[in-house]
């Protein structure tokens, strides 16, 4: 299969700052599932360390925002998985969005 520039553009996303914020934390990538690859660099940092669902926690979600690039249309998802020894995180779609 050729790849396909325009469609690999459009499956990017940016990982914000904060829940309001608009400072770009890096890239993302969309899914066939419509889940979201990143790193867990780009997940926020309060007091420098990253947000990570927290085995001891497991009901409570960690909110994320991602917006698509050149809008202003930003959305929220839920880090379902997180390995910060492989450095990948996976971000779900949020039902508080």
């Amino acid at each position: 299969m050729a790849f396909d520039r325009k469609l690999a553009e459009g499956s990017l996303v940016e990982i914000l700052d904060a829940l309001n914020g608009d400072r770009v934390l890096g890239i993302g990538f969309r899914l066939v599932d419509d889940r979201i690859a990143t790193s867990c660099r780009c997940l926020p940092r309060p007091m420098g360390q990253a947000l990570l669902p927290d085995p001891d926690f497991p009901g409570v979600p960690v909110l994320v925002r991602v917006r698509r690039p050149g809008t202003d249309q930003a959305a929220f998802g839920v880090v379902t998985t997180a390995n910060p020894f492989s450095n990948l995180a996976l971000v779900g779609k949020s039902s508080a969005a």
